[in-house]
């Protein structure tokens, strides 16, 4: 235990003693102060709506002492892997906030919002069949803020100590300033991040008859700093301005080491071993301009963004094999990325038809550049500049979409909502090193249909039908070859082609509290990973191929609270059936054609646990892995996460305990399986430990809504409440 954990464990409890006798003193003051009684009518935690379950915490337990990313966790339905990626129902899911298109991901998202603390979010929004309004490939995970009801200054700065294999620190805090019309949030963290993962693979490959056993060790030093602004001004009661700058920033060191025994008809014929060393640099410059109309009366809305990032990524790895003689190479990046989008929204009711509609469209550009320099180890120990293997690669993206939806409400019961979406896609690469360049262009039209059937005020009944179109990821057209510790390299593909697939939902809703969904989609091509042979090196890529794949998903969930509301259970049950037969059978690929997956998670909240303002928070989940192609999970995890939670009102300062996984450790097992053979890879996770945590607030915590968002609407036709 080194001495900062020291410190923050005695301060932790110097706090605790200090804040109770503190919260003794003034119990006193308090009581005389003139109280004021407020009757609010509490939404249920979880609302299944015909398009979106929405995980209402305003005014939770659930929110004390945690901050958004935790709250994010435990949404039910949503899973989140180990590099902050999430996914609704087996698919990848899109994160907006307010509705605004997130240009976080993965890890800065996550940062981003653990910085942010759980209090500033009204509700979480998992909306499993979106509109055709929405820019995504799948589902939509919004989320909700509200914003200070009152003028002056109120925020929070939070202290965390992440005790796993190694330690790690973080700071983070969150002000808003509101005065008149004019409102000013700023969200900053920044903190380090220690972890020590491990791994092991054993590469099969049937014309050898070989085996290749790799056992790695990757501890990993890391550091983030970053923060958002948001600035808003109200013209008057129907005219919002705003302007959102952010930057955020992450650097990192790995010193990776693998043991390699290599195996020919089950005779070992070498061991060595190799080392990895990586240092990289991530950065993003963006800022989103927005204009809102709303007008309440006549429910009627206009929203206007323009948004641009910048986003330049320094990397330099360095591989050593160890064998009879030293040998190595060296790949250096230096990635530009920059986007530009504007974007509008127009919804309308009108009251004498009884339709809602909704049209809008968007402009995006994106460019990317991705030089890769390759340098091999010569024989006097300096690096030599490779210029076959290097490479100078850009890629250009431009995608201009329209929308429109209307939706109505017939004899009371029936629901209905239609929409279309129309993309023009126009993508070039090219690969200057070789003057290689590729060009596609295409057109694709979008349905979406939506019918919900009220039963009674207790039963309800719905379909949705969505198609997507899913893209290639610009690093995923890089031909350069990009060696890692795997025994083998990766390799873009500049002719991959985009795919299109069809979604089906069913939902049936009752009580208010159970819901039952379920899920079919298909596609008729997709781009998997595959493995090529080559006499010095084997190298992975991905290849559009045909064939139909069917996913079939079952989903229950249920919300039930106990001890006049002191005690909250979300229970949530999924899973996935993939048949791959046709194709399997189409690419000639040996592996199972039936998949299952599954996930079954509850998340339990005791308020007042024991005594007053304790309160106890747990998260469990026992899943396996998603699938992804060709890609096959072998294992389950089961995932537990425990906290304590003390609340001194007095001082308004919360100190949190948390346990994570202290039952089970974390593993990601799977198979890659291919013609020439089968890929295993085994990650074993730095997920278990404890963690401690102290936020102070200060100023008026008094928060209002947001404007009422499309999500608010309890009808699919958009009417009023």
């Amino acid at each position: 235990m080194n001495r900062f954990t020291l410190l923050l464990l005695l301060g932790f409890s110097f706090i605790t003693i200090h804040a109770q006798q503190d919260s003794t003193k003034t119990q006193d003051s308090v009581s005389i102060q003139t109280k004021e009684v407020v009757v609010k009518a509490k939404k249920p935690t979880i609302i299944n709506k015909a398009d979106r379950m929405v995980y209402n915490v305003e005014n939770s337990s659930v929110l004390a002492g945690n901050n958004s990313w935790n709250i994010l966790r435990m949404t039910p339905m949503l899973e989140i892997d180990n590099n902050g990626n999430i996914s609704a129902g087996g698919s990848n899911a899109v994160v907006y906030i307010n509705n605004r298109k997130s240009t976080l991901k993965g890890k800065d998202l996550e940062e981003y919002l653990k910085a942010m603390p759980a209090e500033n979010i009204i509700k979480v929004e998992v909306i499993t069949s979106p509109s055709a309004r929405y820019d995504t490939d799948g589902p939509v995970i919004n989320i909700v803020l509200n914003k200070p009801a009152t003028d002056g200054v109120k925020g929070s700065l939070s202290f965390m100590n992440q005790m796993q294999q190694r330690n790690s620190q973080g700071i983070s805090g969150n002000v808003n300033a509101h005065k008149n019309k004019f409102t000013q949030s700023f969200t900053y963290h920044l903190g380090g991040e220690n972890y020590d993962f491990s791994s092991y693979d054993h590469n099969q490959i049937y014309a050898k008859n070989s085996d290749e056993y790799i056992y790695t060790r990757d501890p990993q030093d890391g550091f983030h700093i970053g923060g958002t602004a948001t600035s808003e001004y109200e013209l008057n009661d129907k005219n919002t301005v705003g302007l959102v700058p952010e930057y955020h920033q992450d650097t990192g060191d790995e010193d990776m080491t693998s043991t390699i025994d290599y195996f020919e008809n089950k005779i070992l014929l070498n061991s060595y071993n190799q080392q990895q060393i990586n240092s990289r640099k991530n950065a993003m410059a963006a800022s989103n301009v927005f204009y809102k109309y709303y007008d309440k009366e006549k429910n009627k809305s206009l929203d206007i963004n323009f948004d641009w990032a910048f986003k330049p990524s320094d990397s330099d790895i360095r591989f050593y094999s160890y064998q009879t003689t030293t040998s190595g190479n060296n790949v250096i990046s230096d990635e530009k990325n920059r986007n530009y989008s504007l974007k509008a929204d127009y919804s309308q009711e009108i009251d004498s038809t009884g339709y809602t509609i909704e049209a809008g469209g968007k402009i995006n550009f994106l460019n990317h550049f991705k030089p890769y320099v390759y340098n091999a180890l010569g024989l006097t120990g300096d690096w030599v500049y490779d210029a076959t293997r290097s490479n100078d690669f850009s890629y250009k993206e431009n995608i201009n979409s329209v929308y429109f939806n209307v939706s109505k409400q017939f004899l009371k019961k029936i629901d209905i909502r239609a929409g279309i979406r129309f993309e023009n896609t126009n993508i070039e690469t090219l690969q200057k090193t070789t003057d290689e360049a590729y060009d596609q262009s295409y057109n694709n039209w979008m349905p979406s249909l939506l019918v919900k059937y009220t039963i009674n005020d207790k039963h309800n009944i719905s379909l949705n039908y969505n198609q997507f179109f899913w893209r290639p990821f610009p690093d995923d057209y890089n031909p350069f070859l990009y060696p890692n510790s795997s025994g083998y390299a990766t390799q873009g593909n500049p002719k991959l082609l985009a795919n299109r697939y069809d979604n089906y939902e069913l939902k049936y809703n009752f009580f208010k509290k159970y819901t039952f969904t379920f899920r079919y989609n298909f596609t008729d091509n997709d781009y998997w990973p595959i493995y090529v042979q080559t006499p010095n090196l084997i190298i992975q890529r991905l290849e559009s191929l045909e064939g139909k794949v069917n996913k079939y998903g079952f989903n229950f969930n249920v919300n039930q609270n106990f001890l006049k509301d002191k005690l909250n259970i979300n229970f949530n049950a999924n899973y996935r059936y993939t048949d791959n037969s046709d194709f399997n059978k189409t690419n000639n690929i040996v592996a199972d054609n039936y998949l299952s997956n599954y996930n079954f998670g509850a998340n339990i909240t005791y308020n007042d646990f024991l005594i007053k303002d304790l309160n106890f928070n747990a998260w469990v989940s026992y899943n396996s892995p998603n699938n992804f192609g060709n890609i096959i999970a072998n294992n389950s995890n089961f995932y537990n996460v425990f906290s304590f939670t003390k609340i001194f009102k007095a001082i308004e300062m919360d100190a949190k305990i948390e346990f994570s996984n202290i039952f089970a450790q974390p593993h990601w097992d799977n198979s890659t399986y291919s013609t020439i053979g089968v890929f295993d890879h085994d990650q074993i996770g730095d997920w278990r430990g404890v963690s401690l945590s102290i936020v102070k607030r200060f100023g008026n915590q008094k928060i209002k809504a947001t404007s009422k968002t499309e999500g608010d609407k309890e009808r699919v036709s958009g009417g009023k409440k």
